[in-house]
């Protein structure tokens, strides 16, 4: 399933490094979704927190 901009998201679990999490425990919230490459250097959470 492609999501665009403006569509909703379909809901969805989620291991994070403060363990599962699902999409719906937002839900009323605005949140956004990010990923990241595999390879997380140190150098690109700067750029992020940055942000």
């Amino acid at each position: 399933m492609n999501v665009s901009i403006g569509m909703k998201a379909p809901d969805f679990t989620a291991m994070t490094t403060f363990g599962p999490i699902k999409l719906s425990d937002y839900k009323g919230h605005w949140v956004i979704l990010f990923s990241h490459p595999g390879d997380f250097a140190l150098r690109t959470v700067g750029k992020y927190v940055s942000i």
